[in-house]
């Protein structure tokens, strides 16, 4: 009997790949009338336990999954070190993903083309990056000496940023930030869920429209 089912991508099982869970590919604001049962504002993950428990938003899911397999302290080893885990997390799923997404979704058509737009959410993730790039230049991992939630979290996240628009010259300029990054998807956890983790060169742009 599986550990429970998620329904979401794959991406999202990476901190939990070592529990018996069943995946259902499941797209964000789908109009499937079960997975609306299951979370009415259609939102992804949700994840369904094998007593039948339903948890919602990929923070919450994130922690019970880890809490599970804490044998790797992915949750700290005290709890001001699991209250910066959240911290992050939340940072991470409040600051750093809506503006990457609403910066680079308009550049390869999955969203209406605005410039201004496209031209505000930039300011908006090089500001809330700048934060991180800080942060991480004193330091090898966001809480602890070693990986944690946090990390993983972060990276499922920031990872649309370096596959679209966190181009070579980016890369140069938020060097904590990139060896950050590159450090946390060479671990083990990470290379077991997602095989490649696609990095750009150059930022994309939107048939032939000048890049930002």
């Amino acid at each position: 009997m599986s550990f429970g089912k998620l329904f979401g991508f794959e991406a999202f099982i990476a901190k939990a790949n070592n529990l018996d869970i069943e995946l259902a590919v499941t797209q964000p604001r789908t109009k499937n009338s079960e997975y609306l049962k299951l979370n009415h504002l259609a939102k992804i993950p949700t994840f369904i336990t094998r007593d039948g428990v339903v948890i919602k938003e990929a923070i919450a899911i994130a922690f019970y999954l880890a809490s599970q397999l804490n044998k790797e302290k992915w949750l700290g080893e005290s709890i001001e070190e699991q209250t910066f885990i959240l911290q992050w997390m939340s940072y991470a799923n409040s600051e750093i993903s809506p503006p990457i997404a609403d910066w680079y979704r308009p550049l390869v058509g999955k969203a209406p083309y605005d410039e201004e737009k496209i031209k505000n959410n930039r300011i908006a993730t090089l500001r809330a990056v700048k934060l991180l790039e800080q942060h991480l230049g004193s330091r090898l991992y966001l809480v602890a000496e070693r990986l944690t939630l946090a990390d993983i979290f972060m990276a499922s996240l920031i990872c649309r940023g370096f596959e679209n628009v966190f181009d070579a010259k980016w890369r140069l300029e938020h060097p904590a930030t990139t060896r950050w990054f590159n450090c946390v998807i060479q671990q083990p956890v990470w290379k077991d869920t997602i095989k490649k983790t696609p990095i750009c060169e150059v930022s994309v742009d939107n048939a032939g429209k000048a890049r930002l």
